[in-house]
C-alpha cells in the first residue's frame, strides 16, 4: 500500500523502448470495484491459466489500457 488512502497502491508497469531495452516505472493506482458477468471472469481466468497474465487485475488493466488507447486514436486525440 502507498499513500494516505487504503485505496492507493503502487504497481510496476513497463513499456518496450528500443531494441531489447525495457523501461520500468512504478505508478500509483486506485482500487475500483466492478461487477462483471461470470462469462467475462471465466474468460479472464482462462487467460491466466494459459499464463498470458499473472492475475485478474493485470488482465483487466491491460484490456482497459488498450481500450482507452483505441478510443483516443479513433477520436483523433487524447481522452480526458
Amino acid at each position: 500500500m502507498f499513500g494516505g488512502s487504503p485505496d492507493d497502491y503502487l504497481v510496476c508497469v513497463f513499456r518496450q523502448t528500443t531494441g531489447t531495452r525495457t523501461e520500468y516505472r512504478w505508478v500509483n493506482v486506485k482500487v475500483v470495484t466492478v461487477h462483471l458477468p461470470e462469462l467475462y471472469i471465466e474468460a479472464i481466468d482462462g487467460l491466466i491459466e494459459k499464463r498470458l497474465y499473472p492475475n485478474r487485475a493485470e488482465a483487466i488493466r491491460t484490456a482497459l489500457r488498450d481500450f482507452i488507447k483505441e478510443e483516443a486514436e479513433a477520436s483523433g486525440g487524447p481522452l480526458s
